[in-house]
């Protein structure tokens, strides 16, 4: 599961949160929650 990264619009508070992209999608239909862009990529490789 991901690491999302959300708004409060009403106070302003940014936060992340681990959670399935269902419980995302849910948490997006909350007028007061904004989903914000990552500050940077993390990618993962795998050598040997």
């Amino acid at each position: 599961m991901p690491t999302y990264k959300f708004k409060n619009l009403k106070t302003g508070v940014v936060y992340e949160d681990f959670m399935s992209m269902k419980d995302m999608e849910k948490l997006r239909e909350n007028p007061n929650i904004e989903l914000q862009m990552p500050d940077t990529l993390n990618i993962i490789s795998q050598t040997g």
